[in-house]
């Protein structure tokens, strides 16, 4: 016979993700969100950029990036919000959030004046309903908006019968990159790009087959101040009764190559038309930019990009820069 011998009280195990120092009946998932409960029955942290979907995790396993459309703040993955997303999962930062190409007219409409606006890439072929005429308006106010291009490209495209893009009474100025805007058409004046009063800088836009039946099938500036400064911008098969390409009614148009950090190929001339007392660059072209690989730069409006020397370096095609203090490189 067993002796000594006791009395035993035997209790259930704690279901997965939860612990216990009482018995069953204190059983808790005391692991937060972010975290899982490892083997020595202890709460452990994700690995950096992972978390939980909930609260009581059991295992590693559980821990995941966040989606598309999310960012992690904090432990949790928090939507990015209304018109806006993220252009691959895994995202840390709210500043990795963009415009979908459906809510370009929703985050305008949110932002403030000066704001910087990435777009994710994508098609935006939809009606704002503002203008019966315009498919896009940006109107009162002035924004950044700039294409994040890793992701593919950002088309503009025109809604059938109406101009693709209105800027009206911007009170600053507004700066597009990187935006194909297509298949404009207005009834009257500029198919792709309508600019009233306002002044607006566009670099790297191509403009194609948009149409106007009088005045600027691509672009046209018209009244008060206005000012365009293209950088870099390509033009093909735009039509309209005078300046198929920009039409410049006594305003100013600045037509330059491509920026620094890019290849320039100069190609055909513009058909554009300066009315009498504006000022326009004259003769004007269309160019093809390539973007500078890292270990090389350009200048603005240079024909290749250079090796940067020994000692330097430019991870994107900006101006070579010297090395850290203590670090060094060898050419390109």
């Amino acid at each position: 016979m067993t002796s000594p011998a006791y009395s035993y009280s035997c209790l259930k195990e704690c279901p997965a993700g939860e612990f216990s120092f009482y018995g069953q009946a204190s059983c808790v998932n005391v692991c937060p969100v972010g975290s899982y409960i490892s083997g020595d029955q202890a709460c452990t942290s994700c690995p950096n950029d992972f978390t939980t979907a909930s609260a009581g995790s059991a295992s590693v396993a559980e821990c995941n990036i966040c989606v598309i459309g999310y960012f992690l703040d904090g432990s949790l993955c928090t939507s990015c919000g209304a018109g806006e997303t993220t252009i691959s999962s895994g995202s840390t930062s709210v500043d990795q959030c963009m415009c979908m190409a459906s809510g370009i007219a929703t985050c305008f409409a949110s932002a403030s004046n000066g704001d910087e606006i990435g777009i994710a890439p994508g098609t935006l072929s939809s009606w704002d309903g503002i203008r019966s005429d315009t498919q896009l308006s940006l109107s009162n106010k002035y924004e950044s908006f700039a294409c994040n291009t890793d992701g593919g490209a950002c088309i503009w495209q025109g809604v059938t019968g109406k101009r693709v893009v209105y800027i009206y009474m911007n009170g600053g100025t507004t700066t597009l990159t990187s935006v194909i805007i297509k298949d404009g058409v207005a009834g009257i004046h500029g198919g792709g790009l309508y600019v009233y009063n306002s002044n607006v800088i566009l670099i790297l836009i191509d403009f194609t087959d948009n149409a106007a039946t009088y005045y600027g099938g691509a672009i046209y500036v018209y009244s008060g101040s206005s000012t365009a400064t293209l950088y870099g911008c390509s033009f093909a098969r735009n039509t309209a009764s005078s300046g198929p390409d920009v039409y410049n009614d006594r305003k100013t148009v600045v037509i330059n190559p491509c920026p620094a950090g890019h290849a320039t190929t100069q190609g055909s001339a513009l058909s554009n038309y300066n009315k009498s007392g504006g000022t326009m660059t004259t003769p004007a072209y269309s160019y093809t930019c390539q973007a500078c690989s890292g270990g090389t730069s350009s200048t603005a409006g240079a024909t290749f990009c250079s090796t940067c020397p020994a000692g330097t370096s430019s991870p994107d095609g900006t101006p070579c820069a010297d090395c850290e203090a203590s670090k060094f490189s060898v050419e390109g």
